[in-house]
């Protein structure tokens, strides 16, 4: 039996197959009314849809663009897949080509030219032939199941109508060009590549030396655009490395500016991207005034966005694929060969770089606020600015840059660790941050805290290594800015500064020039505040401090090593603006409950009393040393507290963003978690436990007294019953009254609590002391002692109080205040200088002069 080579037929040719697609693309010229190729313009070039509707159609009253779009999609979806079925019947007959071929190489090879199966008898060459049969119709059969899964999936997506997945799968068959992207937008591939950026670039040279624009300029745009379009809507899907060809094409594109040249109108040559700012006015692109157009600021957005893109390791690219008068101007004057020279105090820089930053500021000044420069020249750029920018003209230039180059968290990490090498400054950021913190700056030093204002957000982030990142450039930034050098340079500006709301103020500190700053450094002490508190964590037994200025951080205690001096130092920065310090009494006065709290559940009063004492300390200091700076006197002094602390209680009513990054730092560093203790020390924004005008009654040892008991209360109301009877705790006094008829426990739900805002309470009958705070304290001081009579007490589960596993309310109380106090007085005579003779004089003056 012989075997022959056999394979099946399609009713359909690849021909007229495409014919029919054609007729589908004319009917979609017929609805765009283009007499044109309508495929052809689609997949040539970036565009808008509206642009491939004539004109005499878009002006007719009937037009609506989404039902237009809706209609040509029907029409250009199956003309797609017909072609896509064309394409698949043609690669089956190449197939069967193929086949057809090998069939009769085998047929020779086995019979000789003129031989045929039929006339031999040979059993050994009629098997070998029958063999290589069978093998091409098993190829056969399995070309023809392939194209007939082909056939169902184009049948499928016909049935499914037009879709993005859809388009896309279709591309990868098709040559589409820029189709998808023009129908589907952003999130669909740009057909880019290398050569054609180089072609790009050469056409562009062309309009910037006077070629009038014409379509193709357009195009070069519109793709430019489309490339950032592209970049913008996968970085908001979380997937920012770009196909190669893309970056090829920016690297090819840029580099192939760098034969522009323009002469600034300070006479220095501007090359590359860096010159079309100033050839605007020659391509009409710039109005009468010399401000670009809407088509000119289009051509610098692109242009920007561009090198920022080319510039990220993060989407494909490097620092080092940028052109080389790029790389320049990051690097900063010394790159141009000058060093800085000194004229009386103020720095001149006499070189190109200033024309240039002005060229690359005005390249960034439209750019998506999303868009990160990568981690090198961000960097490299923040670092140039940091040390050279005051020889420069132009501040609205240099803070377009520096908002630019601290977007990159990463770079600024480096910058504030040292962890990096410059090119022609030292790692060592101290210069950087004393010139970016201490200038006069215009916006109140909004833009240059952004190399520290992510830091606080990042203290409480749910990744760890965001965390740790955080913590390792908040310690460096802290001990770099608490050093002498540093604490003389912020502190004694010698400026006479404003605040925000008008005051003068005479040598005044850096939070005062640049309170934005300030207010970052409120934040960072926010998200470290049990670091502050836990000063005597990093303690011998003597008190004496194991580090030296400011240690590492630790990921395990969210943690950072200080002494007290570098602790109050940098409070006392926080305090330098009223707004910050508000910010920071607030949490301060939120931190000490939360510690109140995990002293009760810990059963330790004595760690809980000496945390709350230190941090306590350290607000009141830091505010006594900060007036003494100031040279104030007593009554500028005490309007300036009560103005802090009239801050902190609105603060602490409009807390909501802040209040869970302190809960959250408190629980790290206590490792506790989502322990109850967040939850219960912030419990709603408004609960703030104080409304004082004078910090000593906020801090001090009363006020804490009562706060402890006021929490001391809840806490054994709240105990394992969970609730309190008014049977538990009969009468106060000989009164007769209850706690609930005095308001000291209010009715929740199926049992009682403990009305936490004292001024709530119904007490009016008892005295008050001269300071008019004891009523709070004789209700309270009663309460307690009727719960130890009752046998109420806390347990410690380690022994860390003499005397037993368990303390009576009472006296719980008692070694709390008593481990504040002796802390809170500790650090006030150490540090504070309200003890000093020069403080008292100031004092007693009253105004000072």
């Amino acid at each position: 039996m012989i075997v022959e080579f056999t394979y099946k037929k399609p009713d359909a040719e690849s021909r007229s197959v495409m014919g029919a697609a054609k007729h589908l693309w004319a009917v979609c010229e017929i609805l765009t009314g283009q007499a044109g190729d309508v495929r052809g313009e689609l997949t040539g070039a970036a565009m808008e849809f509206s642009d491939l509707i004539a004109d005499p159609i878009k002006q007719t009253g009937v037009y609506n663009e989404r039902m237009w779009m809706r209609a040509a999609t029907g029409i250009m979806h199956p003309a797609l897949i017909t072609e896509k079925w064309s394409s698949d019947l043609e690669w089956y007959d190449d197939e069967i080509k193929k086949l057809k071929s090998a069939a009769e190489y085998y047929r020779v090879n086995i019979f000789g030219p003129l031989g045929h199966p039929a006339l031999f008898t040979d059993s050994d060459k009629l098997d070998e032939y029958n063999t290589k049969m069978q093998e091409l119709n098993h190829r056969a059969k399995k070309a023809w199941d392939e194209l007939e899964e082909r056939g169902e999936g184009c049948a499928s997506e016909l049935r499914m109508g037009w879709h993005a997945v859809s388009v896309k799968k279709l591309g990868e068959h098709l040559d589409l060009g820029w189709l998808p992207y023009n129908i589907e937008g952003p999130g669909m591939p740009v057909p880019v590549d290398a050569e054609e950026g180089e072609q790009m670039a050469r056409e562009m040279e062309e309009y910037a030396d006077g070629k009038p624009l014409d379509d193709r300029y357009y195009e070069i745009v519109a793709a430019l655009t489309a490339v950032n379009a592209h970049r913008a809507e996968m970085q908001r899907r979380g997937e920012k490395q770009l196909d190669s060809d893309v970056i090829d094409f920016l690297d090819s594109f840029l580099n192939g500016l760098s034969g522009i040249e323009e002469r600034g109108d300070d006479g220095w040559a501007l090359q590359g991207a860096l010159a079309f700012p100033d050839l605007l006015d020659d391509m009409g692109l710039a109005d009468d005034e010399g401000n670009p157009t809407e088509e000119g600021q289009e051509l610098l957005d692109v242009l920007g966005e561009s090198i920022l893109t080319l510039s990220n390791t993060d989407y494909g690219g490097g620092f080092e694929r940028l052109p080389e008068e790029i790389q320049s101007v990051v690097y900063g004057p010394r790159e141009y060969g000058y060093v800085r020279e000194e004229s009386g105090t103020r720095r001149e820089i006499i070189s190109e770089w200033d024309g240039n930053v002005r060229a690359l500021s005005v390249l960034f000044g439209g750019i998506d606020e999303n868009l990160e420069g990568g981690r090198g020249f961000s960097r490299a750029l923040t670092t140039a600015l940091g040390n050279e920018f005051q020889g420069l003209d132009d501040e609205e230039s240099v803070l377009t840059l520096l908002e630019v180059s601290t977007r990159n968290e990463d770079a600024n990490y480096d910058i504030l660790t040292g962890q990096f090498d410059h090119k022609h400054y030292d790692s060592d950021p101290s210069e950087l941050i004393k010139n970016l913190f201490t200038y006069d700056w215009s916006d109140r030093g909004e833009v240059a805290s952004g190399l520290i204002d992510w830091i606080a957000d990042d203290a409480v982030h749910d990744d760890p290594e965001y965390r740790k990142r955080a913590g390792e450039a908040a310690a460096a930034f802290m001990d770099v800015v608490t050093s002498d050098d540093m604490y003389d340079a912020f502190t004694n500006t010698g400026e006479t500064a404003y605040t925000l709301s008008g005051e003068r103020v005479e040598n005044a500190s850096f939070a005062v020039i640049n309170p934005k700053v300030g207010y970052s450094l409120a934040e960072i002490y926010e998200g470290y505040i049990t670091s502050f508190g836990g000063l005597a964590d990093f303690q011998d037994q003597s008190g004496t401090s194991n580090v030296d200025g400011v240690g590492e951080y630790h990921p395990k205690t969210h943690m950072i090593e200080m002494d007290e001096g570098s602790a109050l130092r940098f409070m006392q920065y926080v305090v330098g603006d009223a707004r910050a310090a508000a910010r920071a009494a607030a949490a301060t006065d939120y931190y000490i409950s939360a510690e109140i709290e995990a002293g009760l559940h810990t059963g330790n009063p004595v760690d809980a009393g000496n945390r709350s004492g230190t941090i306590g300390g350290l607000f009141q200091a830091a505010l006594e040393n900060e007036a003494e700076n100031r040279n104030l006197g007593l009554e500028e002094t005490n309007e300036r507290n009560k103005k802090i602390a009239t801050g902190a209680v609105e603060v602490g009513k409009t807390a909501a963003s802040f209040i869970p990054k302190v809960g959250d730092a408190v629980a790290l560093g206590m490792e506790l978690g989502k322990a109850p203790l967040v939850d219960w020390a912030f419990p709603t924004p408004g609960e703030a436990s104080y409304a004082a005008e004078d910090f000593g009654a906020m801090f001090g040892e009363e006020e804490i007294k009562r706060r402890m008991q006021v929490q001391t209360i809840d806490y054994v109301v709240a105990g394992d019953d969970g609730v309190i009877t008014e049977e538990e705790i009969k009468e106060l006094g000989d009164s007769g009254e209850t706690l609930e008829t005095l308001g000291v426990i209010v009715e929740d739900g199926d049992g009682y609590r403990v009305e936490q805002d004292p001024g709530k309470w119904n007490v009016g009958n008892v005295d008050l002391n001269e300071e008019g705070r004891s009523t709070d304290l004789g209700v309270l001081d009663t309460v307690l002692e009727n719960a130890t009579r009752n046998e109420m007490t806390i347990d410690h589960p380690q022994p860390v109080v003499p005397g037993g596993d368990q303390t009576t309310a009472d006296g719980f109380v008692e070694m709390f205040t008593d481990k504040y106090r002796i802390r809170n007085e500790g650090i006030m005579d150490e540090y504070g200088v309200g003890s000093t003779e020069e403080y008292k004089d100031n004092q007693q003056r009253g105004k000072s002069e």
